[in-house]
């Protein structure tokens, strides 16, 4: 399986024509299989299977390994032909359709297709030269398995690739797990806003470059537009856009989700989130479900303002769409335990929460220009955030809810130290013998306490440095102090196996290798590994004090669990997110720059080996259960 998952870039464009009822992207990106299965359900049409028939002349080869199925299909220049996947589908609605093919330089740079739905037809060229593997997105189509198909054609002169077409149902509406009422949408099927329903803002943002107003919003056809223009209606905001919320609140926990498109523009904040309505005292919660930013950024945040300031965990997702290009869907799962962030019905992110306010929550859409979102430039002038409709539900049966696996791995026996190192034989403004900085200038300095410790300051790009040790496998404990005044700066930390430092490459993708939980501390100091294919936030970490935090990995079951402080229990635990290393023979830390001068701080870096458990055997009396 290859691709790019949440969080990491990597995607080439196809180029897209309207054709029929549905407007598709102008740039289509590639989508792996990892990143589109997530829970739904999914058809794949391969060469040789029944429904997929063929016109002209082809051969068949095995050749590689980046085909599906047994084989795949080729046809070479001099005469017309055509591949026709059929939809085998049991279920009408959205399908994401990707096509997959074995690339060669030798192949069509256009390989015209076409795709039949409910709506029309639409064709598109992929390039057949590159994307090798891939699983690349073809657009958004409604279906009901009647004459819904895909086909390839070649021209007399092209060599194409026949090998396989998929179909991945689109959910929309809430998780299925539990039973829930609908308690409130809006389609924007007339053909103005309804007042009834919704307030808005009419007046400049204190400190913004804009002002909002109701006439900036704008339903025709079916979509809301909020539209951003640039007027200086207030003297000193030179932009105007919109934001406007449910005059009704809701009693929190439930189901949110809206289907929209960003603006197709930098310097764009896109936003759908639940808050409070003025004059309710802080505490107050903010839940983002998106706030995000043209044309990748997907970023699920939620907010806790106090009277002395706020709290903002969040992480930003670099998705493979461009997200202005086409609606997607952006959900919430609010519950007395959890918020679980769901993108186009796939979970994304899951975060433990204890903060449940006792004021109503009130559904919000808009737009801000904004300098952190990218160069401001005139011609966002007239573009607008386009919203298809907003939902919200109410548990009526919770249903078995799915718990997190903590505490798998267990304590283990007695321990055999590999790697011990507290700094303090270390030469300030060096690095410990071995060790390798690979960006910017990691250091030992004197540190929170007067003693000597790893300093990773980032003032610009990366700090990052690689600690080895003897190769693991099996059971073992990797345990450090960290420190820093402010969590609101971004680090990570990942075992890895079989990492070579001559390679400068691997330098870049130094994930590459990696072998065992992927962590990110972010915005608020909440450690957020990455596993199961979603991003999970562990228990927050204080600001201003040495915290102590212990991993257990296992390296034959790729299974880890996290400790804080002397905790005889673990605060969380998942699979590694890469499985395909054996053995871990180091570690990787890296910082993150950011705009305030932030150190990290790490002391008393150890790694054991652990020991099994002793079994005690001739003991009268006893029986002993092995797994």
């Amino acid at each position: 399986m290859s691709g790019t998952l949440p969080g990491e870039k990597g995607s080439q464009p196809c180029q897209t024509q309207r054709i029929g009822a549905i407007m598709c992207p102008i740039l289509l990106s590639l989508l792996s299989l990892a990143l589109a299965t997530g829970t739904a359900a999914a058809f794949i049409a391969d060469n040789s299977d029944p429904q997929t028939t063929v016109s002209g002349e082809w051969t068949s080869t095995d050749t590689g390994t980046t085909h599906t199925g047994p084989d795949y299909l080729v046809h070479e220049p001099g005469s017309a032909a055509a591949c026709q996947w059929n939809a085998s589908l049991t279920t009408a609605g959205a399908y994401d359709v990707f096509a997959r093919w074995v690339a060669d330089s030798r192949n069509a740079s256009q390989a015209l297709y076409t795709v039949w739905h409910d709506d029309g037809e639409t064709r598109m060229a992929g390039n057949q030269q590159a994307n090798g593997g891939e699983w690349v997105f073809l657009g958004t189509y409604t279906m009901d398995g009647e004459n819904d198909l895909v086909q390839l054609n070649a021209a007399r002169g092209e060599r194409i690739v026949a090998d396989a077409v998929r179909f991945a149902y689109r959910p929309q509406g809430p998780p299925t797990h539990s039973q829930w009422e609908m308690t409130f949408q809006d389609e924007f099927e007339g053909d103005s806003m309804d007042w009834r329903v919704w307030d808005s803002q009419a007046g400049p943002s204190t400190g913004r470059l804009y002002s909002r107003w109701p006439e900036n919003c704008e339903v025709t056809s079916g979509i809301l537009r909020l539209i951003t223009k640039k007027e200086e209606r207030v003297p000193g905001y030179p932009w105007t856009t919109a934001s406007i919320w449910t005059r009704e609140g809701f009693s929190h926990f439930g189901y949110y989700e809206c289907r929209y498109r960003y603006v197709p523009g930098t310097g764009m904040n896109n936003a759908f989130w639940l808050w409070k309505v003025g004059g309710i005292p802080n505490p107050s919660l903010e839940l983002d479900v998106n706030e995000g930013r043209y044309p990748h950024e997907f970023a699920p945040h939620f907010c806790y303002h106090t009277d002395s300031g706020f709290f903002s965990p969040g992480i930003d997702f670099q998705m493979e769409e461009d997200l202005s290009a086409d609606y997607h869907i952006y959900g919430l799962e609010w519950n007395e335990r959890e918020l679980l962030h769901y993108f186009d019905g796939r979970l994304i992110r899951r975060t433990p929460h204890d903060l449940n306010p006792s004021h109503l929550e009130h559904l919000r859409l808009g737009t801000a220009v904004v300098t952190y979102a990218g160069p401001v430039l005139d011609s966002l002038d007239g573009k607008s955030m386009d919203v298809d409709w907003v939902r919200a539900w109410k548990v009526t049966y919770p249903g078995p809810q799915a718990e997190r696996v903590i505490g798998t791995l267990g304590p283990g026996g007695p321990r055999k130290s590999l790697l011990n190192e507290n700094f303090e034989s270390v030469n300030t403004g060096e690095i410990p013998a071995g060790w390798t900085a690979l960006y910017g200038s990691p250091s030992v300095e004197i540190g929170p306490g007067g003693s000597k410790c790893l300093a990773l300051e980032a003032p610009s790009d990366w700090d990052t440095i690689f600690v080895p040790f003897e190769p693991q496998t099996g059971l073992f404990e990797i345990a450090f102090d960290l420190y820093t005044e402010s969590f609101w700066c971004q680090w990570l930390f990942t075992p890895v196996g079989d990492f070579d430092v001559t390679d400068p490459g691997q330098w870049q993708n130094a994930w590459s290798s990696r072998c065992g939980p992927y962590v990110r501390w972010i915005e608020g100091g909440y450690p957020h590994p990455y596993y199961d294919g979603v991003w999970h936030d562990a228990p927050r970490c204080p600001n201003g004090q040495w915290v102590r935090v212990r991993y257990v990995l296992d390296v034959e079951t790729k299974k880890f669990d996290y400790y804080l402080e002397d905790a005889q229990k673990p605060v969380l635990g998942g699979q590694f997110r890469y499985t395909t290393r054996t053995e871990i023979d180091g570690i990787i830390f890296r910082k993150e720059s950011d705009e305030q001068p932030r150190t990290l701080w790490i002391d008393n870096l150890s790694v054991r080996r652990i020991e099994p458990v002793p079994v005690p055997t001739n003991v009268r009396g006893w029986r002993v259960w092995r797994d």
